[in-house]
């Protein structure tokens, strides 16, 4: 897991959340109708031609709509799967320290200040930031330092 990763956290559960009032819209949204006139008569004498209105859902919309519906779906439950990786990996996590600091700066957004000031009860930003590079960096040196370097942003 990298701080990159981390990151993206907030950014998948808004995207979640737009794709599913995205697709909500879609449900509710009615089909494209299409209009046509053709000419006719009635059954019965006299068989006058008349122009009738032909309505109806035309079929390129219907697919594509189920098209777009799948596509979104897809990418929500990609969204879903990556944020529970996140979370899977803040659940690995041993020290109590570096859990609250990515659950208060990546899970809840709070700057590297805010963060600091709960975690360690001191306005330092450095500290916080410090902590979880370091437990990030030697977690990949562990692994053999697989994933992307990582550093923290000083936002």
């Amino acid at each position: 897991m990298t701080i990159k990763d981390l990151d993206e956290y907030l950014d998948l559960q808004n995207e979640i959340v737009i794709l599913n009032e995205r697709l909500e819209k879609l449900k509710n949204n009615p089909q494209s109708l299409v209009f046509d006139t053709v000419k006719g008569s009635s059954r019965e004498k006299p068989y006058l031609q008349r122009a009738v209105t032909v309505t109806g859902i035309s079929q390129k919309s219907i697919i594509a709509q189920k098209q777009l519906e799948s596509i979104l779906r897809q990418r929500i439950s990609r969204h879903q799967q990556k944020v529970l990786e996140i979370e899977h990996f803040i659940d690995t996590v041993e020290k109590s320290d570096i859990r609250q600091i990515i659950d208060l700066r990546y899970i809840q957004g709070l700057s590297w200040l805010k963060t600091a000031k709960r975690v360690y009860g001191h306005s330092s930003d450095d500290r916080a930031r410090k902590a979880l590079t370091r437990y990030i960096e030697k977690k990949e040196k562990e692994r053999g330092g697989a994933d992307e370097a990582c550093c923290c942003d000083a936002v």
